[in-house]
């Protein structure tokens, strides 16, 4: 398996970075040292065509560090005063991309199992987690060799049944829920997180609006006002002489287009749960936005957030505003056809 990861810049330095990595079996990979690099730079354009620009960097097998994972989960991620999460507790491939969305699902049981008494959210936390968890490691096990392996047939599988497959509703909502609810109590809930629950097991939609309810949003807004921001802001866009001809090029439905983007803040902002989609790859895939254009952007925005919302809020929106803005100039900078590969380290 072949991959570029983009990784972002250093400080005082402009120049977009990026990650290269090579799958191999673990007996091979006491020889990479002695490993011709210029056969092996052959090879893997021959898979990937488009990674031959990011690996001109490298020049010596030393460049590429070595790394060894294995899957295994503690059957106790916790112990007096102390509590595992992430890969302390449960390590595996990394090939399903979800190290750190599950790192993160730990933070969140654990957050909320300390609404209980203290001496009880150990064992509340691994409760909550262990079946969700057990899923994935037993997905990460099986799919690891359809990705990293010598098999013809298995990739043959992976992207005419299972690539398919993972974008039906009941399967994408399942991959995204825990088998066992994190709002099973052994405690009494806190007044204001009270819900009349008549089952240890809610349905996908209510479960996500039950944790996001316990979440409280990142600074105090309604969402009436992020609809107004929205609208506010895209009637600016329409007509700023740079950026108006950029979404003209691509909105057609300016009202649902609204929709959607105020969807997206909602989520960001309130956790609601409310927008599918990804905006990196949107940004990335339409061709006509540059890195040039976030400044002009997150400045017409930080002007709409001063004219519309007070100023705790507005502040609050535009720091938010401004990391996701990095986040996808960088992406878009990365990826670009045109602007070269990146410095390798």
């Amino acid at each position: 398996m072949a991959g570029v990861l983009p990784i972002g810049r250093l400080p005082a330095d402009d120049t977009p970075r990026a990650a290269v990595f090579w799958s191999m079996p673990r007996a091979e990979l006491d020889s990479w040292p002695q490993r011709d690099l210029g056969a092996w730079k052959a090879e893997a354009v021959a898979l990937w065509p488009q990674m031959a620009s990011f690996l001109n960097g490298i020049r010596d097998n030393a460049a590429m560090t070595q790394a060894r994972y294995a899957h295994g989960t503690l059957r106790r991620p916790f112990a007096p005063g102390l509590v595992h999460i992430g890969d302390a507790a449960h390590r595996a491939s990394p090939q399903l991309g979800q190290g750190a969305n599950m790192a993160l699902l730990d933070a969140l049981a654990l957050g909320l199992a300390l609404h209980g008494p203290l001496e009880d959210a150990p064992a509340a936390y691994a409760a909550m987690r262990r079946w969700h968890v057990l899923i994935y490691q037993g997905m990460s096990a099986a799919f690891t060799p359809m990705y990293q392996s010598r098999s013809r047939s298995l990739p043959w599988l992976r992207d005419r049944l299972l690539a398919p497959s993972s974008t039906l509703p009941l399967l994408r909502n399942g991959l995204t829920c825990s088998s066992r609810a994190p709002w099973r109590r052994r405690w009494p809930e806190p007044a204001r997180h009270r819900r009349p629950v008549t089952s240890g097991r809610l349905a996908p939609a209510r479960a996500r609006a039950h944790i996001a309810a316990m979440i409280p949003p990142r600074f105090d807004i309604t969402p009436e006002e992020i609809d107004r921001v929205v609208a506010t802001f895209y009637a600016a866009i329409r007509r700023h002489e740079e950026l108006g001809p950029i979404f003209a090029a691509h909105v057609t439905d300016w009202p649902a287009h609204e929709a959607k983007i105020a969807a997206f803040w909602r989520n960001a902002i309130l956790y609601e749960r409310s927008y599918e989609g990804s905006p990196m790859r949107a940004h990335i895939m339409a061709g006509n936005v540059h890195g040039q254009h976030f400044a002009p952007w997150l400045m017409l925005f930080d002007e709409t957030l001063r004219r519309t919302l007070p100023p705790e809020a507005a502040q609050g929106w535009s720091a938010l505003a401004h990391r996701i803005g990095a986040g996808l100039r960088m992406g878009v900078e990365n990826m670009a056809v045109t602007a070269g590969p990146p410095v390798l380290r």
